[in-house]
């Protein structure tokens, strides 16, 4: 017959008084595995800093519109078109500046702007100064809040493998100062003499007497260069209403309509065939009218009182100025459209004019 032990549970030891402290391994390696983590990904963010490319922040609006700096980004009360504005001399250290040189810090805030479609200066602030021009719109101003510059990744040694190419955006340091680092585009190598006439850029071989030859942009670079001058779905019905004429002239088969019911006129173009002369083209004109603060004072005045200051005459069109005008001119004729640019300048009631058509 087998007999069987019963168990019986395990002793345990006896008791000295001393607390017994049980280490973890496993939480020790992975707190070191962390640590370990953290200072490698310094290491290589300064090693890729020094050696590769570094993030800069653009701080003023000198490559606007392709790189904004410090900005404003605002809607116009008038037009409704939405832009970027230049915001650069705010902050502490113009503030700064502005107490070392024994002026009003306040004169570093900005204040007011202006809209690149329709013209009109538009307050950015509630607490105006006083002596606020009569041409700028105090009912509807709204709090414009400052947002930073674009930020930018560089890369630092892209020129050890490649020449610099013109137009390219490039970082060097200021020569008067090792520590400021400027952003600008590039437009003159080596050996060469430059000309900048009327914004054009002009390029000659240095040590030689050959004529400058103008350089043209890339069609990617023109592209983030341009900036808006006028778009028909932005013309203010204020102005229209008082009499300024709208930018498009339509003559011969074109006709327009305009509903200047809203806050911007709605056009709409048309050309009609039967009332269009088929032995001469049939032009649509854009003429480039741009209104002055004087302008926008009659606007107001008439759209609060219907008359025109210092007259009692409430219908008719305004006279417009054409002093500097540019003409942006499109033709049209059955069956083909010609696309036509000429330059208008009025110098003592004589003008003088250039025509280029392709």
């Amino acid at each position: 017959m087998t007999q069987t032990k019963k168990n019986s549970a395990p002793k345990r030891p006896p008791s000295t008084g001393v607390p017994v402290v049980k280490l973890r391994g496993g939480s020790l390696h992975a707190l070191r595995e962390t640590l370990e983590s953290i200072a490698i990904a310094f290491v290589l963010a300064f090693l890729f800093r020094t050696f590769e490319a570094e993030a800069f922040v653009i701080p003023t609006g000198s490559m606007s519109p392709s790189l904004q700096g410090q900005h404003k980004d605002v809607c116009c009360t008038e037009c409704g078109y939405r832009f970027r504005t230049t915001a650069s001399s705010e902050g502490a250290d113009s503030r700064a500046r502005y107490l070392a040189g024994r002026r009003d810090p306040a004169l570093a805030e900005i204040i007011a702007g202006m809209c690149p479609m329709c013209r009109q200066t538009m307050p950015y602030r509630l607490d105006l100064p006083r002596g606020v021009p009569a041409h700028i719109d105090q009912q509807h101003v709204e709090q414009a809040p400052t947002y930073p510059g674009d930020r930018v990744l560089v890369n630092k040694y892209i020129y050890a493998q490649q020449d610099p190419q013109r137009w390219d955006v490039v970082v060097f340091k200021f020569p008067g100062n090792g520590e400021m680092n400027y952003i600008k585009r590039l437009v003159g190598l080596p050996q060469e003499v430059l000309q900048i006439y009327q914004g054009d850029i002009f390029i000659r071989a240095a040590e030689t007497e050959e004529d400058f030859g103008i350089q043209r942009k890339p069609a990617d670079k023109v592209q983030v260069m341009l900036q808006p001058v006028h778009d028909t779905q932005h013309d203010p019905s204020l102005l229209y209403r008082a009499g300024w004429p709208l930018r498009w002239d339509a003559a011969g088969g074109w006709q327009v309509e305009a509903d200047a019911d809203g806050q911007t006129v709605r056009q709409q173009y048309h050309f009609a065939p039967a009332a269009a002369d088929s032995a001469e083209l049939n032009w649509l004109r854009y003429q480039h009218r741009v209104p002055t603060e004087k302008d926008w004072l009659v606007a107001r005045k008439f759209s609060r009182t219907g008359k025109y200051p210092g007259t009692t005459q409430s219908n008719g069109a305004k006279s417009v100025s054409t002093v500097g005008r540019c003409c942006l001119t499109v033709s049209a004729s059955i069956g083909s459209v010609i696309w036509a640019w000429s330059v208008t300048w009025r110098s003592n009631k004589q003008p003088v004019s250039w025509c280029w058509t392709w």
